[in-house]
């Protein structure tokens, strides 16, 4: 394959684009051109070419994974789907994941306390918290971790949680009523029964 022409990206300082004879246009990173010594009037083979194509693809997957990554922490399974639905190869995407497994950019116990932290305020159980990062494709270990990590008080938080209903449901005059709908409710919030006892105890329901 011989190369017609390479200039750099519009609005790009990293990026190329590599013109070959065959009408095909390759976005490579700068790095990679001057590596593989891509310049005008080039000839390589079909074998280099897949070289060349797959180192590229690989590079642009990690870009698009770091600007992905700056903007918010991410779990591997919500990055995968973004690089997948911007074209990116299933070889290219594990690779990419596995570079920034390493690196530690990508941790999934990080994400899982950062996710934690912010649902405090909305007074869920650890069933909940737990669920809803599964659905995320975190691990259970890292959830494990990241609950111990980050001092999880359920019983606390239940008891906030029962208190807060209860104090909706004052106008409920029947006593078992007023009880199946905390019960009904703490239950929804992903609450341990044990601490749904006791914060019902605490309130002399």
């Amino acid at each position: 394959m011989l190369v017609l022409d390479v200039r750099r990206k519009p609005k790009s300082d990293e990026l190329v684009l590599i013109q070959f004879d065959s009408d095909f246009i390759l976005e490579t990173t700068y790095e990679l051109a001057l590596k593989f010594g891509l310049k005008k009037g080039l000839s390589i083979s079909s074998e280099k070419f897949q070289q060349v194509k797959l180192a590229s693809e690989m590079a642009l997957a990690l870009r698009q994974a770091l600007s992905y990554l700056s903007r918010r922490i991410h779990t591997q399974k919500e990055l995968s789907i973004k690089l997948q639905k911007k074209g990116f190869s299933t070889e290219a995407i594990e690779a990419t994941t596995k570079q920034l497994h390493a690196r530690g950019i990508l941790n999934e116990t990080a994400y899982a306390e950062t996710f934690i932290e912010s649902r405090k305020r909305k007074l869920l159980g650890t069933k909940k918290l737990s669920y809803e990062l599964k659905q995320r494709g975190v691990a259970p270990e890292a959830i494990a971790t990241a609950l111990r990590s980050t001092d999880y008080e359920e019983p606390t938080l239940c008891r906030q949680a029962a208190e807060k209903k209860f104090r909706l449901l004052q106008h409920v005059e029947d006593k078992q009523k007023l009880k199946q709908k905390l019960c009904a409710h703490l239950m929804r919030k992903g609450f341990a029964w044990e601490h749904i006892a006791e914060a019902l105890a605490e309130l002399g329901v």
